[in-house]
């Protein structure tokens, strides 16, 4: 049985794995998705807010 990392890099060479890796960075360096991400990051490493 192949293990998750072996999925992960054989998905990430195919042409499909490709186009979701761009569409990956492109959504990243949007500002208001980097900020979304930064809070969630905060949120779950116990940094941020809490409410």
């Amino acid at each position: 049985m192949a293990s998750l990392a072996s999925k992960l890099t054989s998905l990430l060479q195919s042409p499909q794995g490709r186009r979701l890796a761009d569409k990956a960075k492109a959504a990243a360096a949007k500002p208001e998705n980097r900020e979304k991400l930064t809070s969630l990051m905060a949120k779950i490493s116990g940094k941020g807010p809490r409410r």
